[in-house]
């Protein structure tokens, strides 16, 4: 059989431009590998197809894909593909939560027990953190970066700042009025003063200064300010502000030291309703005046009251602790008592009361 030149030339042109796409051999694919470039986290799912062709006489099938990271995903257009016939199959990669450099494969199973591996890669560049992430908490129309700003250890004698944010996610500006905002005491204030604009969808930072050394207290301490806004939905907006205030020891020969004459006292049998009272001696066994600072009542209830004679105890001197408990609650009750002193290798005495109200 005689077969034209031209149409054998055009066979030969047919087959180059297959080759060009596709090896020759059972399972073939138009590309194994991909880049998707550089990435941003927020721009959304990106894809690629790889278009996979059976070069033999037997229908085959996709058994199964396996992929390297959960971020990756398949999907197929058919999984039966007829001897000679094609399909496609689409590689998808989610970058959010993903940042930096990625490579994944995904591994193709077939019904004649060969494998086919695929590749893609890129990079992803990390998104900045959005407004829901930074600032959760909604005070009127505002979002605020936290209901509470801790000042996790500070000494006596310290100051230090916190950087606040406050979003606005209206369309409209609203002012924070510094002058008319309530600050608990002289220790608190912030890098502000007159109005401050929030922009519509838009945010402002300040800072807040807590100085120790003008709050007069120690350990935890809790305080309040009223943050005056033209909010029309809740004009003033509180943000509570803590601290652990601890004291600054000096160094010395001569320290004052704690003595105290119980650490437990059992009160015995209440009658609900009834008072009971205790007294506690304490000591000053040292060289130097000793100082108590705070007298806390761990329990934070209302059913105790703490009185010292002194706030000074001199070398040597005795001074006496007061304690009133009233039965407020039935049963067992255990109440802890907190002195809060200068005497460096105790300063923070605790002090058992037990009791049984009926």
């Amino acid at each position: 059989m005689n077969i034209p030149k031209i149409i054998i030339n055009y066979l030969w042109i047919i087959l180059f431009l297959t080759g060009s796409c596709f090896a020759q051999t059972e399972i073939s694919f138009n590309k194994t590998e991909f880049s998707f470039g550089v990435l941003n986290e927020t721009d959304g799912i990106v894809s690629t197809n790889f278009l996979l062709r059976n070069n033999t006489e037997q229908n085959q099938s996709i058994t199964d894909i396996q992929t390297s990271n959960i971020g990756i995903k398949t999907h197929f257009t058919k999984n039966f593909i007829a001897a000679g016939d094609t399909a496609n199959i689409r590689v998808i990669y989610d970058p959010m939560d993903r940042p930096g450099h990625f490579d994944e494969k995904v591994v193709l199973s077939f019904g004649n027990k060969s494998k086919a591996e695929l590749r893609v890669w890129g990079e992803v560049k990390p998104r900045m953190p959005i407004v829901r992430e930074m600032l959760p908490i909604y005070k009127g129309s505002l979002r605020l970066q936290c209901m509470e700003v801790t000042i996790a250890a500070i000494h006596e004698d310290e100051v230090d700042t916190v950087q606040y944010s406050v979003f606005n996610p209206t369309d409209e500006v609203i002012e924070l009025n510094w002058d008319n905002s309530v600050f608990p005491g002289p220790f608190l204030s912030v890098d502000m003063t007159g109005k401050q604009p929030v922009p519509a969808r838009d945010s402002v930072s300040f800072n807040i200064i807590y100085d120790a050394s003008k709050r007069n207290d120690w350990n935890h301490v809790f305080d309040t300010l009223i943050l005056a806004t033209n909010d029309t939905h809740q004009p003033g907006k509180p943000i509570y502000v803590s601290a652990f205030i601890h004291q600054r020891f000096t160094e010395g020969n001569a320290q004052p030291k704690l003595q105290i004459s119980d650490t437990i006292l059992d009160l015995g049998t209440i009658s609900y309703g009834g008072v009971r009272t205790a007294e506690v001696q304490i000591k000053n066994t040292g060289e130097s005046p000793l100082i108590i600072r705070k007298l806390s009542n761990r329990n934070i209830c209302n059913c105790l009251s703490i009185v010292a004679d002194d706030d000074i105890i001199e070398p040597g001197k005795t001074s006496k602790l007061h304690i009133l408990f009233s039965a407020r609650e039935t049963g067992r009750n255990e109440s802890i008592v907190g002195i809060l002193n200068n005497d460096p290798t105790n300063p923070y005495q605790l002090l058992r009361l037990k009791t049984q109200v009926q």
